[in-house]
This record gives structure tokens, C-alpha cells and sequence, in this order.
């Protein structure tokens, strides 16, 4: 017996699904056991709406099982060489013999491994989701709100910020997330060059359903903080979200330091971020200060100092 699908149906979708019926309960217990027709016919297939979604689940599967494939055939050359190297102790081929001097160790550098939460995946999805088509958009944005999500709804997303030209910068996190991106094909990222330098453009596909389900999971005040500030960055372009990114880096850091705020203080410590600062006007930033202030997105001193290299 074949199955022969239409054009509509990924034939690799439709072999991975097989795999998760359990055919010998559909078996007719006589006395010659079979499998008919008719119980074949009454297995209920949920497809998703499109081939391509499809194609590109069967594809994520098929990449998973090549992992594991590539893990077993690692632990079965080791199990081999462990079985040589036991036989040859065993039976004195080798021998453990004593060092005539002591061995001293090399020196291995502390190095420690960055661990970035599902969360940030998911809310970078959601972020790009409702501000893609937004003044301004592309990566840099996606940064700046990412940032002052993170620090202001105090959400972990295991970043380590830097001070950079354009504002707080963690370009491990942000690689993190293009690979997760491009790994399950939530987003689009789109790469074009302007007055020589590349630009990213961030673009939902019709798979963000499945981030936004998970976000939907979150607790609605955790939302609910989220989508405003979401959609107070929406109304920016992205000057302006570079101004108060900036802006609520300085403040936070006074904060942690317990250091006097001000007015003066806080400009002082915006043009002295990097040089590029100087290409905004005094009145704009201190407009952004009064926005930030009138619309609640007034640090706490939550999470790291935002220093330099």
C-alpha cells in the first residue's frame, strides 16, 4: 500500500505525522489481523493552512533528527574506543605508570558561557511583530526597544549591554536572536545597502503566530507593561528612540551608583555617551527627558551598569 499526497501536501509533513499514529491499535483483531480502508480513512490529519508552513516544520524535524544521528554516531565511536582502551588495561597492554615529575596543569582561560532565555526570542518576536512597520524600523530600533523593555518591565534576557554609539549595545543577544529568527523562520531578515553601509530590516512571516502564542502565555500585567511601552515606541522614529534609550541608560546608571540626578546632569552624561551624540539638539533631548517623565518610563535602577568596553 502507497500514499501518493497532492500538490497541496508535503509529502516529509505527511511521513512525520504517520510516525505519531499508533497503527496496531486500528488493527481488526481477526483471525487474520489487517489493517483496512476504512480504518485508515478515519485518521484525522490536522494540516497547517500552507505546504510551505509544511515544508518548513518537516524541514525543522528533519534537522533535529540529523543532530541526533550525528550525536549516536559520535557515542557509538567512543563506546568503540572506549572498549579498546579497557581490553588494553586490562590486560597490561597499557600501563599506568607514575610521572617522574609532578604534572602541572596549563592554564585554561575563565571562560563563562552567556545563557539567553527563551523569553527574549519570544518578546523580540512580539517587538517586531507590532513595530515593523513603524518610522524608523530596522535593527538599531529593534535594539533601542529591546533595551528599554527589558530594563523598564524588568525582563532577563541575559543581555550584557556596552555603551556604543548609538545607545546600549549587546550584540551576542542580538546575534542569538537573528539565528533563532532564521532557525524557526518566525521573522524575515532582509539586508540592504544604503550610502555603503548594510542595513537590517526585521519582517514577520506568517509563522510569528506561533511566538505570539507563547507571549499570550505570559502574565497579563507582564503584557500589559510590554504592549505600552511597545506602543509608546511605535509613535518614534527612530532618532528619538535612540534619545530615550540613551536617556534611561544614564539615569539607571546614577541610579545604581547613587549618584545625583538632574536635569543638567543627565544631558551632561547623554553628549559624553559618544560623539554622535552631538548631532542632536540640546532642546530635543531635553524634550525627551520631559516626555520620559511625563509618560512613566522613569528608571528604578534594575539590572546591570551600562559601562564602556
Amino acid at each position: 500500500m502507497s500514499f501518493i499526497p497532492n500538490e497541496s501536501i508535503d509529502a516529509l509533513f505527511v511521513c512525520y505525522f504517520l510516525r505519531t499514529i499508533s497503527f496496531g491499535e486500528l488493527v481488526e483483531t481477526t483471525a487474520l489481523p489487517s489493517l483496512g480502508i476504512k480504518a485508515l480513512g478515519e485518521i484525522i490529519v490536522n494540516l497547517p493552512s500552507t505546504v510551505e508552513e509544511q515544508r518548513a516544520i518537516a524541514k525543522t524535524l528533519l534537522d533535529m533528527d540529523k543532530e541526533i544521528a550525528d550525536l549516536e554516531v559520535c557515542r557509538d565511536k567512543y563506546k568503540l574506543i572506549k572498549s579498546g582502551m579497557m581490553q588494553k588495561l586490562l590486560t597490561g597492554q597499557i600501563r599506568l605508570v607514575k610521572p617522574l615529575a609532578p604534572i602541572i596543569p596549563l592554564e585554561t582561560p575563565d571562560v563563562q558561557i552567556r545563557e539567553i532565555p527563551l523569553q527574549t526570542h519570544v518578546v523580540a518576536g512580539h517587538i517586531v511583530n507590532a513595530l515593523y512597520q513603524s518610522s524608523g524600523w530596522g535593527r538599531t530600533k529593534l535594539q533601542k526597544t529591546l533595551h528599554l523593555v527589558g530594563y523598564h518591565c524588568q525582563l532577563d534576557f541575559g543581555n550584557d549591554y556596552i555603551r556604543n554609539t548609538a545607545g546600549p549595545d549587546d550584540q551576542v543577544m542580538m546575534n542569538h536572536i537573528d539565528s533563532k529568527f532564521k532557525q524557526y523562520r518566525h521573522v524575515k531578515i532582509e539586508a540592504k545597502k544604503e550610502n555603503g553601509k548594510t542595513r537590517y530590516n526585521y519582517i514577520p512571516t506568517t509563522m510569528i503566530d506561533e511566538l505570539e502564542q507563547v507571549y499570550e502565555t505570559y502574565p497579563q500585567t507582564i503584557r500589559h507593561a510590554v504592549d505600552s511601552l511597545i506602543n509608546k515606541i511605535k509613535k518614534m522614529d527612530l532618532a528619538r528612540a535612540e534619545i530615550v534609550s540613551t536617556l534611561y541608560a544614564v539615569w539607571n546608571n546614577r541610579i545604581i551608583k547613587e549618584e545625583p540626578i538632574s536635569d543638567d546632569l543627565l544631558l551632561e552624561d547623554f553628549y559624553a555617551w559618544s560623539k554622535h551624540k552631538s548631532d542632536f539638539s540640546r532642546d530635543l533631548v531635553l524634550q525627551g527627558l520631559i516626555y520620559m517623565r511625563k509618560e512613566g518610563i522613569i528608571p528604578t535602577g534594575w539590572g546591570k551598569y551600562i559601562g564602556k568596553k
